[in-house]
């Protein structure tokens, strides 16, 4: 249970006076460790009226709501959720029947389909899914509602998100002709809204169609980084009148723009609110040796806890078996830039009977199948050449846009697929079918206690007592935001560990 007479840091009495000053907007820019959730959950005390605090996901809702209690047990002046519970609550009030559907988007689309003898619907279905998700992410339509239909706009969206990935061009899909069908499948679901929403749909119909929302004295968005525009406009819609907005976050922890996220999210909301920041620097999780190697990725942006332990930092040369002799244990995990050098990792050391589990699994290995069975092809000799010829047309594209990330994505991918492809060959199988069922073998929860290897994007918000950091190289000259992206990913792999960071490094380095 939270300690309510905890002993504040400085920086944290500074935003507690800042929350009980009862004046203007404000950004917590929390390091890495640094008791964000702490100081966020004691802030409400000092804040006036009521207060809102709202969470990227249900688990995190829930700690949160824990901590409100253990400081106001009679819970009557804040509240947590998620962002989406709260607008979707406000959806209930005027419907009382919605319910949701995480398969709404294609089930309408093939309606449409039907109803045009749409013979192509195959072709587009996964991309019309894709942008109708996109499109509600990046606001179209949200402030002006003849935003819907500027084509313009949707290839902006769709060239920002990588959409065209979906699109298997050497069967003659084209952008535009998905636009159109993505956005006849927007207007068609949000009529049907009333009835049914998909996830988004929980956050961006309420918002669509102006529903009053409840509204709170005092706002806090938590991981303020990762916010997107609908996420944005229902915070300021939920502050009441003369009430005040705080964001909670890391720019440095913004680690999502190749999957289209704003990488300028917290400036955003500081020059849209003209919130005043107040830092949050000294990390409590993270001993010296990790913070002052932290610290070569984002300087002074965190600095160590006055009583914090020296720590171990190290390196060990990636070799065949290095993991060995240290023996990972079960609370441990491994990290990587890339999931090929993972899953290459994962065989292995199923190979030495050692338990491991891929965190992401599911995600991972959907796209996994869904890339293998995507056309006709039966024999792993003819995915190996298909695979070459979607890497070729990816890293085309990607070059032509400006797009390195695109490229990097990838090489990785097949890179994953062909590790897996070489396991099945080595097992005497040579069909898709085998690769798929393989796939499903490796990515399936293991029942017993494992080490966990993960990417440094699924290891975000998680935390180890020791953690082994494999480095790669890149592959691809970058833009800047893209550099910064990079050196925000070093950040967040080196501040997941809690006593040792160990440096897995590529020979030659």
């Amino acid at each position: 249970m939270t300690n309510l007479f905890f002993q504040a840091s400085p920086q944290q009495q500074a935003f507690f006076d800042f929350a009980e000053s009862g004046c203007g907007h404000g950004v917590l820019e929390a390091s890495a460790g640094s008791g964000k959730t702490t100081t966020m959950t004691h802030g409400t005390r000092y804040m006036r009226g009521t207060k809102f605090l709202g969470a990227f996901n249900t688990a995190i809702a829930a700690e949160l709501e824990k901590r409100l209690l253990s400081i106001d047990p009679g819970g009557r002046t804040a509240t947590a959720s998620t962002m989406h519970s709260a607008a979707f609550a406000a959806w209930r009030r005027r419907y009382r029947k919605a319910s949701t559907d995480p398969r709404k988007t294609r089930k309408v689309f093939r309606q449409l389909a039907g109803e045009r003898s749409f013979d192509h619907s195959a072709r587009y279905i996964d991309y019309v899914d894709d942008m109708v998700r996109f499109a509600m992410s990046a606001g179209i339509g949200l402030e002006d509602h003849r935003e819907i239909e500027d084509d313009l706009r949707w290839k902006q969206v769709s060239a920002h998100f990588d959409a065209d990935r979906a699109l298997d061009k050497k069967l003659g899909a084209n952008e535009d002709t998905g636009i159109r069908w993505a956005r006849l499948t927007l207007k068609r679901s949000l009529e049907m809204c009333p009835e049914v929403l998909t996830f988004d749909e929980m956050l961006y119909a309420p918002l669509y169609n102006g529903l009053t929302v409840q509204q709170f004295d005092n706002v806090l968005i938590d991981e303020a980084q990762d916010c997107n525009i609908p996420r944005v406009l229902l915070a300021e819609r939920m502050v009441a009148e003369g009430g005040r907005l705080f964001a909670v976050g890391d720019r440095h922890q913004s680690i999502y723009g190749f999957a289209g996220a704003d990488a300028s999210a917290m400036e955003n909301i500081i020059g849209r609110f003209g919130a005043t920041v107040l830092p949050l620097t000294v990390s409590f999780r993270c001993p010296r040796a990790v913070v002052l190697h932290a610290q070569r990725f984002v300087g002074d942006h965190i600095v160590a806890a006055d009583d914090a332990a020296e720590g171990i930092l190290r390196s060990i040369w990636h070799e065949d078996g290095w993991w060995r002799e240290d023996a990972p244990g079960s609370r441990d995990v491994v990290l990587c830039r890339y999931n090929a050098p993972l899953v290459k990792l994962a065989f292995a050391l199923l190979r030495d009977g050692v338990p491991c589990r891929m965190a992401g699994r599911d995600d991972l290995g959907r796209d996994l199948r869904k890339l293998a069975q995507r056309g006709d092809t039966r024999t792993l000799d003819a995915l190996e050449s298909r695979l070459q010829e979607w890497l070729s047309e990816e890293i085309r594209i990607a070059t032509r846009h400006d797009k390195a990330a695109r490229a990097e994505a990838a090489h990785d991918t097949v890179n994953t697929m062909q590790i897996i492809i070489d396991r099945c060959r080595a097992m005497g199988q040579r069909m898709v079918d085998d690769l798929v069922a393989e796939i499903t073998r490796l990515f399936v929860q293991p029942n017993r206690r494992a080490m966990t290897l993960s990417s440094i994007h699924k290891a975000k918000g998680k935390e180890w007592p020791r953690v082994y950091w494999m480095e790669t190289r890149r592959r691809f000259a970058v833009k800047e935001w893209q550099r910064q992206q990079e050196m925000n990913l070093q950040y967040v792999a080196a501040t997941r560990a809690m006593r040792e960071l160990v440096i897995v490094k590529q020979p030659g380095e």
